[in-house]
């Protein structure tokens, strides 16, 4: 008894399959008479690694159709063409753009259409969509580049990684730790250093400081004397006319006495050392009178305080 009721469930759960995935073909069948798709294609000159047949592509984010197609563009063997089918209701239009977009963290790729703008007009069903190339288009194409390069560079720092050059950095590593510890050891040293390059750095500025307060000191010292030398302007060309007039008189009084300087010249010049030798003599005799007239005047003029004044003799004119 148990047995027949267990198969009875088992074909009632399979008729239920069979009525169930009729409806779902039937339901898809009337949707797809309700849902007009329009074919599109894309065509990329760079890789298309990642797009499969059944992938999505959205417009504007939204899902509205999946690529029916990946083959060798048929016009330009160098293009790989994609081909689409799409919600013939989607708003493609002429600057509507298409690129390869990665699909999350699953690695496949889908295909991207922009919305564009009001000014382009709606595409007709069959019409290419111009594509543009993404950074994950250029990153895929360059995938290979990439590693060739990354091989050079791992093979490069095998040659450079020898026993020598190992022994090399070890060497400036050892010296690098004695420079260290020298450091340490003479570290006051060096504080000590720095403290007077501070301070010879600070007198640096100072003297700085000083050069520029006696430029500008200079300057207005410079500017004083500028000032004061205009103020004297007016007296310094009086003292010069003053100085014309001058020279100018005493070039007349030249001109007036040149006879009398000419005859001193010749004639007086020559009297004169005589002339000052007698009145050298003359100076000494009037000294010796007046020593004499200071010692005793009574002797120097009554020369005799008994015999009184004596009359000297009158002096026979010679014959």
């Amino acid at each position: 008894m148990e047995t027949r009721a267990s198969h009875v469930a088992v074909g009632a759960f399979v008729l239920f399959l069979l009525f169930g995935g009729l409806g779902f073909v039937i339901w898809v069948d009337k949707y797809s008479e309700h849902t007009a798709l329009a074919r599109h294609f894309v065509r990329f000159l760079e890789s298309i690694q990642g797009v499969a047949v059944g992938g999505n592509v959205l417009f504007g984010g939204i899902p509205i159709g999946q690529v029916t197609a990946i083959a060798v563009d048929p016009q330009n063997t160098s293009m790989a063409r994609i081909d689409m089918a799409v919600e013939a209701s989607a708003p493609i239009r002429s600057n509507s753009v298409a690129t390869l977009e990665a699909q999350g963290f699953t690695g496949g790729v889908l295909v991207e259409i922009s919305r564009g703008t009001e000014e382009g007009t709606l595409i007709k069903d069959g019409a290419e969509i111009p594509t543009r190339y993404t950074a994950i288009q250029h990153l895929l194409s360059g995938a290979p580049a990439l590693v060739a390069k990354g091989n050079e560079l791992l093979d490069d720092a095998g040659k450079f990684l020898t026993a020598e050059n190992i022994a090399a950095a070890k060497r400036i590593v050892a010296n690098f730790q004695e420079f260290k510890a020298l450091v340490a050891v003479n570290s006051e040293k060096i504080n000590t250093t720095l403290d007077q390059l501070a301070a010879a750095a600070k007198q640096i500025t100072d003297t700085n400081a000083e050069y520029r307060q006696l430029g500008a000191d200079l300057r207005a010292g410079g500017a004083r004397l500028g000032a004061q030398v205009d103020s004297a302007a007016p007296d310094i060309h009086t003292l010069s006319s003053l100085v014309s007039i001058v020279s100018n008189s005493v070039n007349r009084i030249f001109q007036e006495n040149r006879q009398a300087i000419d005859q001193f010249s010749t004639t007086g010049l020559y009297e004169l050392p005589s002339m000052i030798a007698e009145v050298d003599i003359v100076v000494r005799t009037v000294k010796r009178i007046s020593s004499e007239i200071a010692q005793d005047p009574a002797q120097y003029f009554l020369q005799d305080r008994q015999s009184g004044y004596q009359i000297p003799p009158a002096k026979r004119p010679g014959r």
